[in-house]
């Protein structure tokens, strides 16, 4: 009988730090989704392989997404 209540015990504490590790992991993922919709925000047209200009010059206006691009 206190064979099996010290396995619980030692179960119950290893679920408990797993648990925790979960909860940090997710806190990380969520960080990374936050940084990730903040990229994509970000008007990446003006960078095109074959170089061709999307920003008007004198707004700074990209004419695909119509954000407003810094130089």
């Amino acid at each position: 009988m206190e064979k099996q209540t010290v396995f619980a015990n030692e179960l119950s504490q290893l679920l408990e730090q797993k648990y925790k590790e979960l909860k940090e992991i997710e806190k990380a993922l969520v960080e990374k989704q936050k940084e990730i919709r903040e990229l994509k925000k970000k008007c990446t047209h003006s960078y095109t392989p074959w170089r061709v200009r999307t920003v008007d010059v004198e707004t700074g206006v990209c004419r695909i997404c119509q954000q407003k691009v810094e130089w």
